[in-house]
């Protein structure tokens, strides 16, 4: 146990209760706010009653507290009574005060107490003003009181100690109260009645330790654990900085940590706070006026401040950062002994919305705290997340900002587990189950954004175990960490929807979202006054019926609604699904907003109101009724406003216009029809030209992405033909990503690669088509404005290294030939070159491993040569080569340890270089080594320091170690740690090792994905399987990530001649463990639960078929587990419509097993070879075999028979089976090609639908699509053709869709879209096209990997969920359009050029 540290506040929450002549006659103490705990027979004394007497007494009781300054005095009222027993037991009373004193005692259990140092604080009759009794505890006596032994002080435990609070100096809190039960001058037997029998006397005392999904606050200071060292880190800052940015990803608990944390700390030192929230639509100036004054005037009454705030607001507008200087010196007068600090909390939302305020206010707060004092300071808190601080920075800021951000990661297990159990501990009373805490950490570990998470099961779980234990089964009931948030939205929300209907409850939710550009939602506050009538009810209906909306009061008095937390948006399925179908509508509401606040700023400026293409799109929104009440009033207004400008302007062009047109009619007869047939001239040019472009833009993919996707822009900007078209897409699907693309050395392939840790430097390596090396060190790469030049003096050859120091100042390069050599990356000098060291017999020398040290004074250089030997005397052989980097004077290194050639795989320096971490592993021939494993030695002598056996990489530019942890996972070992501590555990599936700077796992799993090694959260590219294909056929190893761009981090990426700067996004799931280790995972072995919360794949091993079943956002916790009921392979799975059970089938057997618990299966038998298995409702499925159709629980393991021979043929399989949606039915094909319903519930058949499927083949999975609703269905009637049928009538609807080769029906829309299987492609057609889809796109899935957005929800997309990626595709050319110029636009290369005039295009910008 930690000894816990005598509190400073208990003394003034102790009280001394008087009897009417004002003798004093016992103690209390503050047990919760407004409540004074004491004896009963103090009150007694005190009142000269019985204290027997079962009745509480009425009479006020004299209450004091002589600790607390000026000696407050209170008469209280018993509000709660046990009487003194017969045997002496009971004796207690609880005293209720007309107002809140000060802060209660922090409060623990007494449960096993035995031998703690204890010490109470009392007013015994020797000490009428208080006096410390130190002692300890014995053991618990009957009625759970605990004997106490006073030590041999000064003063005993007296009956003036009676009702003292009890201080356990292991616990660090009050453990319960003193009764003196010997009634004379020196009591000789002293009891503890534990603060749970307290509180048990008025049980709504017992408040619940946890936040939800509220930030902490001040007040819970005692419940805050698991973040001292970050706090006194923060406080550190504080003390040394002017401004301390706060900066961390959401759910990590910045609010929480400054809060509860940091400010009670400063405010005890003597500083007064101030808390301020910026919210968008105000101006910095008068953001900080009302925070400003009622600290200037604080005798003010509300009106008051706010005319005085107005007039500061004037003041700082005008006087700008010397106006706020001297409002700065006027407050050192108003504020604490120490000084002020300004809390600006929250301060991403007002930078993401409007930057350029979130700028001026800031800058306003250093001006303000920057006045010089001696003895008081003024000091700035600012939270917000990491991306935000790039937005921040300016001139005039820059300085301040400098070295000051205090990053906040989320918690790790041990800070996540005490935040579990430290608040346990301050409820008397309050047990966990063994284990629990464990359990809900293992559970919340992985996920994004725990501790709201986590702070929410708590909350509930303690709501539905009443506060007296929390347990194994009231957690498995909340559903877990996971399921906890999104059950408790769904019955708490839905509540609120029967009430008053979804629509202003989803019109309330989606305004409390901002939209990302990729993929995301952030928070936004809304002020509540502008809401409609009944999005303003349900909004107050949410607030004070549920936890998930607030409704607070701005620095303006209004009131403002606001969604608790972001957690809910990742973590609440309904929820997100609102916020993505309102994406696009969002996204153009922001716009607007951003429009709307620009025209108020100038004056209402005509020039500021909306025009052309915006003001098109704002018309439509504002006329869509299924948006338009989602618009403000203010926001309707400013478009009609624009609109009536544009008709005035519209009324006089036309009027110009029309006198234009009289004279252009005399003279146009005979030139219009030349300018007819050159028109059609020049549009046939062009679109040769396009489709040109468009082949061109396709050959140089893998060579030049940025060429690639600039000439796919020209050919769109040339001419709109289906190939354009589709060069666009393929261009969208490889750039959209892309922040900044670098064209590197003409044509040159990048062969080598290194960035600095912070991003500042990057060199690349290549080889010219003359053989020379060449290398280029480029800065800037990161802001869009990459500088590169070229390295002199490269020796001859392919440079087969490259490394930078960490600092960016030294260059090692190592040639092909094995020399090495070092340049000086500020002057631009090489300073030294050594030749090649002689290494074996046979073959040619490599550099497995160049490292600086940490400090850059040593390069190490790991040579090797891989020529294994013949048993001729030729031997693998390694060399490790250390230099004074700037010097090249060799330093002396040990060759002891150092792996053979094969088998050096890696090596690095550590810190200072006097110790070097080697990797021994043979990744051509894992068999080669016994076993893969990393040693840190001495560079001196080679002595053994440290063994991390099971080896993968080694990471952190030699700070870690990644080992082999099974299954797709990997445990992160520090060096220079203990073998039991510092290791971390993540989950990273197909990786391909770390990034150049060592702190990102890279995975290659369908998109490209990176892992943070510290903190374990994962994030991806979006839209990228074109880019993924490419970077794993050819740039595994040429992969940088940097921390920032929105706070995720930033990819560079070597690809081709060029450096891509990628975004990404943060995972809300982290992929499945790698259920075959050593074999190729197909996609066709993975299937997902309906609503996504559980995904499963099975794969061969070599102890056979292996099966791994996760939830959503518990993947890491997942186990495979053997499939034994099986020979083979499983022909197929799915999961059950309730998404409880997981179905599998081979042959003429079923296995059945839980989502939650895939460890053990039932297994069901059926006459014949089971075809397919589909699933209808609940936890009910179909089952075809080869010669019925049968329904089956595989809850109840009941089954009905619903049709003999269903499939009519003599040994001739039925062609397709599906689910019909919305009807609990399922269609058959039969062995002819006719189409049956069968109801799955009654066994009802429809016989003859009039639906045909293709004759001849085998049965065929993909061969029938119904739409959403059930009313369509689309058929193959031959191989390569698709007709789409009414289900109801059987009739043929819209056209045939007719291919070139076999395809198959995977999807079909409501309004007829249909997507289609073509050699491996997926192919999009709309309604009217017949012979040639409208886009293609260049992979392929399954059915239940797809989904179309409704097409009345704005503008479509496609969602592919596959495997462990998730793209959203617009099916729109011109939003690809938009989002490819936004990134891409720029002057042409001369080589482009070239292009373009050969293929007689236009040579102007592809972006106008």
């Amino acid at each position: 146990m930690t000894r816990g540290r005598f509190p400073e506040g208990l003394g003034p929450a102790v009280a001394r209760v008087r009897s009417a002549d004002g003798t004093p006659v016992g103690s209390g103490f503050l047990v919760a706010p407004g409540t004074v705990a004491t004896c009963a027979h103090v009150v007694a004394q005190a009142l000269c009653s019985d204290e027997r007497d079962t009745s509480a007494p009425t009479r006020p009781v004299t209450v004091e507290f002589p600790l607390q300054r000026g000696g407050v005095a209170y008469e209280a009222s018993v509000s709660a009574w046990r009487p003194v027993a017969p045997d002496g037991t009971g004796d207690i009373a609880l005293l209720r005060l007309p107002e809140s004193a000060t802060t209660p005692v922090p409060l623990a259990g007494a449960c096993d107490v035995w031998d703690h140092r204890f010490r109470i604080l009392a007013f015994p009759a020797t000490a009428e003003h208080g006096a410390w009794i130190g002692g300890r505890l014995l053991g618990a006596v009957g009625q759970g009181w605990i004997s106490m032994e006073a030590d041999g002080t000064a003063h005993h435990i007296s009956p003036g100690c009676s009702g003292a609070p009890v201080w356990d100096e292991e616990l660090g809190a009050v453990v319960g109260m003193t009764v003196a039960t010997d009634r004379g001058r020196t009591a000789a037997t002293s009891y503890l009645i534990p603060a749970a029998a307290l509180l048990d006397l008025q049980p709504g005392l017992r408040r619940c330790p946890y936040r939800g999904l509220d930030a902490f606050r001040e007040e819970d200071a005692a419940l805050f654990f698991g973040r001292e060292k970050e706090t006194a880190r923060l406080l550190d800052a504080v003390d040394r900085h002017l401004v301390v940015p706060v900066a961390g990803p959401s759910g990590s608990g910045k609010t929480s940590r400054v809060r509860a944390g940091v400010l009670p700390h400063l405010r005890a030192q003597g500083h007064t706070v101030s808390e301020i929230r910026p919210l968008p639509g105000t101006p910095a100036a008068l953001t900080l006026a009302r925070a400003l004054a009622p600290l200037l005037e604080p005798d003010q009454g509300v009106a008051d401040q706010e005319r005085g705030a107005l007039k500061l607001a004037a003041l700082l507008d005008a006087g700008g950062g010397r106006a706020a200087a001297g409002l700065g010196q006027r407050l050192l007068n108003h504020c604490g002994p120490r000084g002020h600090v300004f809390f600006l909390n929250q301060l991403e939302e007002i930078v993401v919305a409007e930057p350029a305020t979130a700028r001026a206010l800031l800058a306003l707060v250093v001006a303000l705290a920057s006045v010089p004092a001696e003895d008081k300071r003024l000091r700035v808190l600012a939270t917000l997340r990491s991306a935000c601080l790039d937005d921040l920075v300016e001139p005039a800021t820059a300085a301040v900002l400098s070295d000051c951000a205090q990053v906040v990661a989320p918690l790790g297990r041990t800070g996540l587990l005490r935040a579990v159990e430290g608040p346990a501990s301050r409820v008397p009373g309050l047990t966990l189950d063994p284990g629990l805490a464990e359990r809900i950490v293992d559970d919340a570990e992985d996920e994004p954004g725990h501790l709201p998470m986590v702070e929410f099961a708590l909350t509930e779980l303690w709501s539905h175990e009443q506060g007296i234990r929390l347990t194994h089964a009231g957690y498995e009931a909340l559903g877990g960490v996971a399921g906890a948030l999104s059950a408790h939205a769904e019955k708490r929300v839905g509540e609120i929807i029967a009430e008053y209907g979804e629509k202003p409850v989803r019109s309330l939710f989606t305004q409390l979202a901002r939209p990302h550009e990729t993929d995301g939602f952030t928070r936004k506050p809304v002020r509540l006054s502008p809401l409609p009538p009944e999005v303003r009810s349900a909004a107050e209906a949410l607030a004070t019926r549920t936890r998930f909306v607030r409704i607070t009061h701005g620095p303006d008095g209004e009131p403002i609604v606001d969604l608790a937390h972001e957690e809910l948006v990742r973590s609440w399925p309904r929820l997100r699904r609102w916020l993505e179908d309102s994406r696009d509508f969002r996204m153009w509401q922001e716009r607007l907003l951003q429009s709307l606040t620009h025209w108020q700023d100038t004056g209402e400026e005509t020039g500021a109101l909306l025009r052309g293409t915006m003001l098109a799109t704002s018309l439509e929104r504002a006329a869509d009724p299924a948006h338009r009440d989602g618009i403000t009033r203010t926001e309707h207004d400013y478009i009609r406003t624009s609109h009536r400008h544009e008709q005035r302007g519209l009324r006089r062009w036309r009027f110009a216009a029309a006198m234009l047109v009289v004279l252009a009619l005399l003279a146009g007869g005979l030139a219009g029809e030349a300018w007819r047939r050159g028109s059609v001239l020049e549009a046939r040019g062009q679109a040769i030209a396009s489709r040109a472009l468009a082949e061109e833009a396709s050959l140089v993919a893998e060579v030049s992405p940025v060429s690639s996707v600039r000439l796919a822009l020209a050919a769109w900007r040339n001419a709109r033909g289906k190939e354009a078209r589709q060069a666009l897409l393929d261009a969208f699907l490889m750039g959209a990503s892309v922040v900044h693309g670098y064209r590197g050395q003409g044509a040159e392939q990048i062969h080598g690669f290194d960035m600095t840790p912070d991003g500042s430097v990057v060199v690349t390596t290549s080889q010219g088509p003359d053989g020379a090396g060449h290398a280029q060190v480029w800065s800037g790469v990161f802001e869009g404005r990459a500088r590169p030049w070229p390295v002199r003096g490269i020796p001859p050859g392919i440079p087969r290294g490259a490394e930078l120091s960490d600092d960016g100042r030294l260059l090692a390069i190592a040639s092909e030939d094995g020399s090495m050599g070092v340049w000086d990356v500020r002057r631009r000098t090489r300073l030294w070159l050594r030749s090649s060291p002689a290494l074996g017999a046979l073959g040619r020398v490599e550099t497995s491993a160049l490292d600086f040290s940490a400090d850059g004074r040593r390069l190490l250089r790991l040579a090797v040569n891989r020529t294994r030997g013949t048993g001729q005397g030729r031997q693998p052989t390694a060399l490790v080569q250390i230099w004074d980097a700037r010097s090249g004077r060799t330093v002396p290194a040990s060759q002891k340890g150092v792996p053979p050639g094969p088998e050096a795989a890696g090596a690095a320096l550590v810190r200072d270089g006097r110790e070097v971490v080697y990797l021994r592993r043979d990744f051509d021939d894992p068999s080669a080594v016994q076993e893969p494993v990393a040693e840190l030695r001495r560079v001196a002598d080679g002595a053994v320091r440290e063994r991390f056996p099971e080896a993968e990489w080694i990471a952190g530019r030699g700070t870690d170690v990644i080992a082999d942890g099974g299954y797709g996972r990997h445990v992160v070992q520090a060096v220079k740690e203990p073998a039991d501590s510092s290791k971390r555990r993540l989950l990273a599936v197909e990786s391909a090792g770390p990034d150049v700077t060592g702190r990102y796992l890279v995975e290659l799993i369908g998109s490209l994905s990176v892992t943070d090694l510290d903190t374990g959260l994962r994030y991806s590219v979006p839209c990228s399987p074109r880019l993924g294909e490419l970077v794993f056929t050819r740039a595994k190893s040429a992969v940088a990530v940097l921390p920032g761009g929105n706070g995720t981090p930033l990819v560079l990426l070597a690809l081709g001649s060029d450096l891509l700067v990628l975004e990404t996004t943060a995972d809300r799931e982290s992929p499945l463990p790698d259920v075959s280790p050593y074999n190729w995972s197909s996609d066709d072995t993975y299937v997902r639960s309906a609503d996504g919360t559980y995904r499963a794949q099975f794969g061969e091993t070599d102890v056979g078929q292996r099966l791994v079943v996760a939830r959503r956002g518990r993947e890491h916790a997942a186990d495979p587990v053997l499939l034994s009921e099986f020979d083979g392979p499983p022909a197929g799975a799915g999961f059950t419509r309730d998404n409880r059970h997981l179905v599998l089938w081979n042959g003429n057997l079923l296995s059945a097993r839980s989502a939650d618990r895939p460890g053990a299966a039932d297994t069901a038998k059926f006459s014949e070879s089971i075809s397919k298995v589909v699933p209808v409702y609940g936890s009910s499925v179909v089952v075809l075999t080869d010669n019925q159709l049968v329904r089956y629980d595989v809850a109840s393991k009941r089954r009905r028979v619903l049709a003999d021979n269903p499939c009519s043929g003599d040994g001739i399989a039925c062609r397709d089976i599906a689910v019909r949606p919305g009807h609990r039915e399922v269609a058959v094909a039969d062995a002819r090609g006719r189409v049956r319903l069968w109801n799955a519930e009654t066994g009802d058949k429809r016989e003859d639908t009039g639906i045909l499927l293709a004759d001849g083949g085998e049965f065929r999975s993909k061969s029938m699509a119904f739409d959403p609703h059930g009313k369509t269905v689309a058929t193959s009637i031959d191989k390569t053709s698709i007709v789409r049928w009414e289900v109801e009538s059987g009739r043929r609807v819209g056209r045939t869709v007719r291919g070139g080769a076999t395809l198959s029906a995977l999807l079909l829309a409501a309004d007829g879209t249909l997507v289609t299987e073509d050699e491996e492609q997926l192919a999009l057609w709309r309604p009217e096209d017949t012979r040639e889809p409208f886009l293609r796109f260049p992979f392929d899935t399954t059915s239940d990997d797809l989904r179309l957005t409704p097409q009345r929800l704005g503008p479509r997309h496609l969602i592919v969920e596959q495997a462990d990626t998730r793209m959203r595709v617009p099916l729109d050319p011109d939003s690809w359009h938009q989002t490819l110029c936004r990134r891409w636009d720029g002057a042409y290369t001369r080589a482009e050029k070239r292009l373009l005039e050969r293929a007689g295009g236009t040579s102007e910008p592809p972006c106008p």
